[in-house]
């Protein structure tokens, strides 16, 4: 991972390529022959990726440059070679390159080539290679690449052209640039071992030696250099050879064959037939190779280019997505009812202490903490609520005995109840009590759910059989594809600061790139959820969404410039909250006489948990509709002095302290006059142009949105206020966004104006709505 940087060089392989590195190299300056030397990262896949390398740039090519300077084929010849020109491609079979092979792309190339790509056993096959059996040959080379001390090899003509070619792998930008990080020591090794190449090669190479390797082995004939020899090709197999297999040759050839055009390859059950020895591994050991499709790499011969096995690859794809389906499928149905059980559970649990599910909305695990230990057993809770409410906290997906225990007793209330209290005083307790469904659930009943709703479905896995009921989420399509941040973002940023007040956008830097990676696609994960959650279908495609998904990136952007985001935001997780602290993001008080009467994006702050709880935004008649106006009507919330407010859960969480809250609904939560409201972003009068501007503004505003906007009637028509309104709306989705979503006490999607929907637990769809004149004062709750 040093010598090969992951991020530098994702394929996990250097190729060198070096001039002169071949026959004769060494002594004529002129040769430009290019040679080449692979470094490899060790690493899964590595393997694979470098033979699919070599297959493009060495294999074919190599047979095209036969075709025309051996066997005399036009070089201007563009179309598919006359069928005198076919050539037999073949490798011994191994995992890697067999993945490499057999890809449809590579296939389709050496069709067009007439190359017929052939494979043979992997290890010891029925006779020996070529070069395994040449006097000189390849081990000759490798023997003497061991023994030659550096005193036998001199500066020769090749040594520049290798460290050239180091130095460009090295570098880690330019053309050329691997990020190749070698030791000296290493590099000195491989620079010394490759000026030792050029005359091996020269000594071990000859036209001579190559033609007896071949005929040794079988390929070519002794006498006329032509056909091969059956009989000689048998005897460089490495044990005796008995009469019989000498006839089994040519009894058998005729009908091998007749199998190999007919399908592509020969059966193990053809060599048996035959009475053909079992192949046998490099060690000697017998080996049946009686293996299918899904295992070709370990078969004896075949031809990957042939139709039969090309189609019974694609009918064993076809096999392996559909077992793969069906075993999703089952998961999913698993999933579902685990879910649905533990939802079961919940609102049990909640109705045992007296809440409605309209009560809880997003601050179900924080009132689930005062649960008694009582609500976790009959009659409410029965063992399947119990093994679900445990499941969908410990376990991502489908129940695997590695990650949920099965074998858990049952229990009893009075029980459980008796072995903690034993235990709290000291005295002898039962410790299967503790092992027991009612106790584990009761125990975790603070931790959040982390089981993941089944995923949907692909258009072409879908089965209406299934009997899965996953709503489609037309946002994910949104969020795909942004509008990237202005490229010129220092003019950029001028143009913000001159926006709004309150904030200080820093000017760009790598490090705010850097943490942009990090954020985005937290907030992404978020905006998916939060509309899956707070919107109907037929909403979640709405223009408002689609101004949101496209301006993501710039929001996240400001909100990094401005100072307002925690600094670690790879150890942040789905439950995290991504907004400092008032005193550290130096937030002001928005009931200061100084900022009371502006309009903007504020946020209340828990002086006493230390936490934010709630975004809000207020925009409209400033006389009507500022940060003081909007802080008195939740004041006026809290003291639940109308119907709305008694529905809303913020003012439910945060009563005033003359109310009669349940003490632990009043325990998750906390009292009003302990909240801070904080000014995030407030409108400046002098950069509102640069805030509507449809072309090099500030944010990006799509023909689909401002068609939206013309047909709103929000804002008594006003096209300005609307983009001005959208904005707003905008930054407290995003900010409301880094809170945690344990915390935000807010159930309501946002711009609710366009979008015409008040989610107080439930959706509310609004007739007439004016934010202007200030009806509504829930709005945002």
């Amino acid at each position: 991972e040093n010598e090969i940087p992951e991020d530098l060089n994702p394929e996990g392989f250097v190729v060198l390529e070096i001039p002169g590195l071949c026959v004769g190299g060494d002594t004529d300056a002129r040769n430009g022959n290019i040679g080449y030397v692979v470094l490899l990262r060790n690493e899964k896949g590595v393997m694979a990726r470098y033979f699919e390398w070599y297959d493009i740039n060495i294999r074919e090519p190599f047979a095209d440059t036969l075709r025309v300077s051996v066997c005399g084929m036009s070089p201007q010849l563009t179309s598919k070679p006359p069928i005198k020109f076919r050539a037999s491609l073949s490798h011994d079979g191994g995992t890697e390159q067999a993945t490499a092979n057999v890809k449809e792309s590579r296939l389709a190339a050496h069709a067009g080539k007439r190359n017929e790509c052939l494979k043979v056993a992997a290890n010891a096959s029925l006779i020996q290679q070529e070069l395994d059996l040449a006097k000189k040959g390849f081990r000759c080379a490798k023997a003497k690449l061991k023994v030659l001390s550096k005193s036998d090899i001199t500066a020769n003509a090749i040594e520049v052209g290798i460290k050239a070619v180091l130095a460009v792998a090295k570098r880690k930008t330019g053309e050329g640039a691997r990020g190749l990080n070698l030791p000296y020591s290493t590099e000195k090794n491989i620079i010394e071992g490759i000026k030792r190449m050029p005359p091996v090669y020269g000594s071990s190479y000859t036209s001579p030696d190559i033609t007896e390797s071949y005929v040794m082995n079988g390929r070519i004939d002794s006498k006329y250099k032509s056909f091969p020899d059956g009989k000689v090709m048998l005897e460089t197999i490495k044990r005796d050879i008995e009469p019989e297999e000498y006839d089994a040759v040519d009894n058998s050839f005729a009908e091998m064959n007749q199998e190999a055009f007919r399908r592509g390859m020969v059966s193990e059950t053809l060599f048996n037939k035959h009475g053909f020895k079992l192949d046998a591994t490099a060690d000697g050991i017998e080996e049946e190779r009686e293996f299918g499709i899904s295992q070709e790499r370990r078969q004896r011969w075949k031809s990957y280019s042939h139709p039969s096995q090309i189609e019974s690859r694609k009918k064993h794809a076809e096999r392996t997505r559909e077992k793969a389906n069906l075993a999703r499928r089952k998961d999913d149905v698993e999933i579902n009812q685990a879910l649905q059980l533990n939802l079961a559970a919940e609102t049990m649990l909640h109705e045992s202490a007296g809440r409605n599910t309209e009560q809880t909305g997003g601050n179900a695990r924080r009132l689930l903490s005062n649960a008694p230990i009582d609500s976790f057993g009959p009659p409410s809770l029965q063992i399947k609520h119990l093994r679900a409410f445990i499941q969908v906290r410990e376990t991502e997906g489908v129940r695997r005995k590695a990650s949920f225990s099965f074998d858990r007793v049952r229990g009893t209330i009075n029980e459980v109840k008796a072995a903690i209290d034993a235990k709290e005083k000291g005295e002898a307790y039962d410790e299967a009590q503790f092992e027991t469904w009612i106790y584990i659930a009761w125990s975790m009943r603070t931790k959040a759910v982390i089981m993941k709703p089944p995923a949907e479905p692909s258009d072409d896995n879908n089965d209406e059989n299934v009997g899965i009921l996953i709503m489609p989420n037309p946002v994910r399509a949104l969020v795909r594809t942004q509008p990237s941040v202005p490229t010129d973002m220092a003019a950029w940023v001028e143009e913000a600061n001159k926006s709004f007040d309150c904030v200080n956008f820093a000017n760009p830097c790598d490090e705010a790139v850097h943490r942009c990676a990090f954020l985005n696609p937290l907030l992404h994960s978020r905006f998916i959820q939060r509309i899956d959650e707070s919107l109907p279908e037929e909403k979640r495609s709405h223009y408002t969404m689609k101004f949101c998904a496209d301006n993501m990136p710039r929001m996240c952007s400001m909100a990094l410039l401005a100072g307002n985001v925690i600094p670690n935001l790879a150890d942040a997780d789905e439950s995290s909250c991504l907004l400092l602290p008032p005193y550290e993001a130096k937030l002001e008080d928005a009931r200061s006489p100084e900022f009371k009467a502006r309009q903007g994006v504020y946020a209340y702050w828990d002086e006493v948990k230390k936490r934010w709880i709630r975004v809000g935004r207020v925009y409209g008649d400033k006389r009507k509709r500022n940060f003081g106006v909007r802080d008195k009507e939740h004041i006026k919330g809290s003291l639940h002095l109308d119907p709305d407010s008694i529905e809303s859960l913020f003012y439910l969480l945060y009563a005033d302290d003359s109310m009669d809250i349940p003490k632990e609904i009043r325990k998750a939560g906390g009292k009003f006059h302990d909240l801070k409201m904080h000014v995030l972003w407030s409108l400046s009068e002098y950069g509102i142009n640069s805030v509507v501007k449809e072309v090099d503004g500030l944010f990006h505003w799509d023909d689909e949105v401002l068609e939206g906007l013309r047909k709103s009637k929000a804002y008594k028509g006003d096209m300005k206020k609307k983009k001005i309104a959208m904005v707003i709306y905008l930054i407290e989705f995003v900010y409301s966004l880094l809170l945690s979503p344990d915390d935000n006490v807010s159930l309501n999607p946002g711009f609710e104006a366009f979008l015409r929907v008040i989610n107080h637990g439930k959706q509310i769809w609004l007739a007439d709505y004016d934010e202007e004149e200030g009806n509504g004062n829930n709005d945002d709750d």
